[in-house]
């Protein structure tokens, strides 16, 4: 996005950029290029889990002789749903000093958990 405003600015046509008001042309590139921040809403969160088996013989901490064929253990997937408003395109933002290897769970292992705990009042 940051390209497109550069371009659009660079191809502004001369008479244009020298009759219109410096806060005109503000406010519609604010306009143009602007990105809502998306809102979470937390009110309808949404959380599963359900009982899954996972392949295990490529974990190399784990004592498996036959790494040729999949080993299964048990483990239990969390799907977590949060909706928002908003642009969705500013969960892509980052800064000049960002990481091309973000942090990200691709699959989160945890033991089985017992779900009528989940969602117990404290």
């Amino acid at each position: 996005m940051q390209e497109q405003l550069f371009n659009e600015i660079s191809a502004i046509d001369e008479n244009r950029l020298l009759n219109t008001s410096e806060n005109d042309l503000y406010e519609y590139f604010v306009q143009k290029f602007r990105i809502d921040v998306p809102e979470l809403q937390e009110d309808n969160i949404e959380i599963s889990t359900s009982e899954v088996d996972i392949d295990v013989s490529r974990d190399f901490t784990r004592a498996i002789i036959d790494r040729s064929r999949p080993y299964y253990v048990k483990g239990t997937e969390v799907e977590i749903y949060v909706p928002f408003e908003g642009n969705e395109k500013a969960f892509g933002i980052r800064s000049n000093f960002w990481s091309s290897d973000p942090p990200r769970v691709l699959h989160l292992l945890v033991p089985p958990v017992d779900d009528s705990k989940l969602f117990e009042p404290v």
